[in-house]
């Protein structure tokens, strides 16, 4: 350290030090007690009267002024809509839909079973499918048949596809 380098550092420490302590030596004076009213009290007689003043043109506005509407409309409660009585009544047709072929019906029967896509492997450029049904875990590719009612239809990276040998809806299995 050179001598210009310990001379700051001492001064700027012994300014620190003496703001530190006449810091410390200042105190503030208590305020001074209040000069007691003289007995009269003219200035609080008036105040008062001036409050009452006020008080009384108050009450005379709030008189004039408009009641507020009592509003019937509730937004927090819901009430049954109104018919419009002057809108025609129309008569519709109930159509009954077609009569349900054997593999629809056969399908709407048995419920499909569980099946759960447990992972997706590649062996060289070939995708299988690691699935989960009844309880069992069996691997397949494109082609194969699951559960004895789907048929693998695609297999990509991340989803399986599955065809209902039964006329139902094709399955899609994501990865969890």
């Amino acid at each position: 350290m050179t001598r210009t380098r310990v001379t700051l550092i001492v001064l700027g420490g012994a300014l620190m030090t003496s703001w530190l302590v006449a810091a410390t030596g200042t105190f503030r004076q208590a305020p001074a007690p209040p000069v007691a009213a003289p007995r009269g009290q003219p200035e609080i007689e008036a105040l008062a009267a001036t409050v009452r003043e006020q008080a009384d043109r108050l009450r005379t506005r709030l008189d004039q002024a408009p009641a507020p509407r009592d509003v019937p409309r509730n937004p927090f409660a819901f009430a049954p809509r109104r018919r419009d009585s002057t809108r025609p009544v129309v008569a519709t047709a109930t159509v009954e839909p077609p009569p349900a072929t054997a593999a629809e019906r056969a399908a709407a029967a048995s419920p499909a079973p569980a099946i759960r896509l447990v992972a997706i492997l590649t062996d060289d450029g070939t995708r299988r499918a690691v699935l989960s049904a009844a309880g069992e875990i069996t691997i397949v590719s494109v082609g194969d048949s699951v559960a004895g009612r789907y048929r693998i239809v695609a297999i990509s990276t991340d989803v399986v596809e599955l065809e209902d040998d039964r006329g139902g809806p094709m399955l899609r299995l994501g990865l969890d």
